[in-house]
């Protein structure tokens, strides 16, 4: 609960229901949810009676095979839309000294795993586009759990944000804690090269630049969300912009492919900062969400831009000498988005959820019926991403990796990342990594083998 007193505060506890929890950790299960609600529960008598009640709900949710009655839940109350927010620049700097290392955790179990089963030519000839909605699954196997080169301790606390620069030789992690921090991972071991701190911020999200030595951080304090550029080499830190409104935050970040756009999604709206010079200018405001925006995507060219989140929709923006428009506005989830990706050549666009499934849209001419669905995963969506050869990478909050050639609407991999449920994960340009950041501060860097076809598979 915050702002107010601590007489405001008390009084809030006893009266308010907290803050979902599903907008603060997005990607959560429901089963977790209800565990979690229970527990803040405001009537002693509404929560569990004594902490073995509570072992045997987790018990249950780790094994669900155990015999169980259901669960009892509150649930949340929703918190209104935010107001349009309200730009406020200026510029500082900042440098700080490493952290602590924080605790390790253990890897979890496999899962079940999926094979693929063949597409009838005429069919891999006609999707995924131009026919009726479609659906493609894989089969099923058991693949052993692909597991991390050493982790390391980055954060005190969940990270908020990862990625990989450009060229894949830096990681950068951004933390609930306050603080950014970039790492070089050439090595056997990640190396520590600059970091920065803004005490009270929760880091949410962070871009690296694609042609230049800066990145961007994004996150919120009190109420008011902040995009943030960072100058590495130059220890420089400069403010691009707040934004003030009802429960606003900066969960997705997306630089167009050459550098000259940046998309904030904040609140229920994408904040497009035109960029030059390392200099930004106001952002524009773009509306066309009823929801909080989770995922922005850029075309190949940079001149359109989808979003998309809590209102299960897809908005299209394209450019042009007046500015952003709304170019088209589909629906393609019956449950949150939380991903979205564009082929290289501009053509698919890649939209996932916590419905758990991976449907694929034209992206030039986006017409609702002439979808497809490739269902392989059996668990919410975290991530998708195109790699620059075609491939389309998507993973589950279980850490489930498919590797898939969207054209012939086909599984080309699959294994599965030994840290679950990490809150957290970014995948390199050329798929050759994929990094995690776990609740204790953890950062796991999967390494993966390139074969000749194009398949990503586990090391």
């Amino acid at each position: 609960f915050p702002g107010g007193t601590d007489v405001q505060k008390l009084i809030r506890h006893q009266t308010e229901k907290p803050y979902p929890l599903e907008e603060l950790r997005p990607g959560l299960p429901p089963e977790v949810h209800q565990i979690l609600n229970r527990m803040l529960e405001k009537r002693p008598e509404d929560r569990y009676p004594t902490p073995r009640h509570l072992v045997e709900a987790l018990e249950l949710y780790l094994n669900p095979a155990l015999p169980s009655t259901p669960v009892p839940h509150s649930v949340a109350e929703t918190p209104p839309v935010a107001d349009t927010p309200v730009p406020n620049r200026h510029v500082t700097r900042a440098s700080s000294p490493p952290l602590p290392p924080s605790a390790q955790t253990r890897p979890a179990p496999s899962q079940s795993m999926r094979d693929t089963m063949p597409i009838p030519a005429d069919l891999a000839e006609a999707l995924p586009f131009h026919s009726p909605t479609t659906t493609r699954s894989t089969g099923q196997t058991s693949i052993p759990i692909t597991r991390p080169r050493t982790p390391f301790a980055a954060h005190n606390g969940l990270i908020g944000g990862l990625a990989f620069s450009p060229d894949g030789r830096l990681l950068v992690t951004a933390g609930i804690d306050g603080r950014v921090r970039l790492w070089d991972i050439t090595g056997p071991t990640a190396r520590e090269v600059g970091n920065f701190s803004r005490p009270g911020i929760e880091f949410q999200s962070v871009v690296f630049a694609p042609d230049d030595d800066y990145l961007v951080a994004g996150g919120i304090a009190r109420g008011t969300a902040g995009v943030w550029r960072w100058d590495w080499n130059e220890n420089k830190l400069v403010e691009w912009g707040q934004y003030q409104g009802d429960k606003v935050g900066v969960p997705a970040l997306a630089f167009a492919p050459d550098g000259k756009r940046l998309a904030a999604a904040i609140g229920p709206f994408v904040v497009a900062f035109k960029v030059s010079n390392r200099q930004a200018g106001t952002g524009e405001i773009l509306k066309g969400h009823s929801g909080a925006v989770r995922a922005v995507a850029w075309s190949p060219d940079g001149k359109r831009l989808a979003s998309g989140g809590e209102s299960k929709h897809i908005v299209v923006w394209s450019w042009g000498w007046l500015g952003a428009s709304q170019k088209a506005k589909v629906r393609a989830h019956t449950d949150i988005l939380t991903g979205l990706a564009i082929s290289p050549d501009g053509c698919r666009l890649a939209a996932i959820g916590l419905d758990k499934q991976v449907v694929l849209w034209d992206a030039e001419e986006m017409k609702e019926g002439t979808t497809l669905s490739l269902t392989g995963h059996h668990d919410p969506l975290r991530l998708a991403h195109y790699l620059k050869d075609g491939p389309l990478v998507t993973i589950s909050q279980t850490g489930h990796m498919i590797v898939w050639d969207t054209r012939a609407a086909t599984a080309i991999a699959e294994y599965n990342l030994s840290d679950r449920m990490a809150p957290s994960l970014t995948i390199s340009m050329d798929g050759k990594h994929v990094a995690t950041g776990s609740t204790d501060g953890r950062v796991s860097i999967f390494e993966t083998i390139r074969v000749a076809s194009g398949a990503t598979v586990g090391n």
